[in-house]
């Protein structure tokens, strides 16, 4: 009996430990593929991005190039693109009403403001997006914009 017991107690560990391996091996990639897919679905324009690295624990997250298309009609080859970026969040306000960001850093931004006959790029994605979730932004800071 305490052979089967002991046996029981190394299979969880073993399971656990598996499970979180495989967490954090395929969860940055769940994330790119998601913002891929999801992005799109939110902005209604393309959104492509090179990497992302979370930390679940610290609620960190870093990003590497960012792309956000332009809206159909727009000339500009994008609207947004962001070499790298880091932000900080409340870990349990991704589940409630409003997503609750500490900080977001920025690095090297570049930003196409194209305006036209209906209004301009940026606000027609902003538009789009406004009908998602609510999100709270306490500190920004953009470095080497152009």
């Amino acid at each position: 009996m305490k052979k089967i017991l002991i046996g029981m107690v190394a299979l969880v560990g073993i399971v656990v430990t598996a499970i979180v391996v495989g967490v954090a091996l395929f969860l940055d990639s769940g994330i790119k593929h998601g913002l891929e897919t999801l992005g799109p679905r939110l902005t209604k324009v393309d959104v492509k991005l090179d990497s992302v690295s979370l930390s679940l624990l610290s609620g960190s997250s870093k990003i590497k190039g960012l792309v956000v298309a332009n809206p159909a009609g727009y000339q500009t080859p994008y609207a947004i693109r962001v070499d790298a970026a880091s932000l900080a969040l409340t870990s349990s306000s991704i589940f409630s009403d409003k997503v609750i960001i500490k900080s977001i850093r920025v690095e090297s931004p570049n930003i196409y403001y194209e305006g036209g006959f209906g209004g301009d790029n940026l606000r027609t994605i902003m538009n789009n997006i406004s009908a998602s979730k609510k999100l709270q932004v306490d500190d920004l800071v953009m470095r080497g914009r152009k």
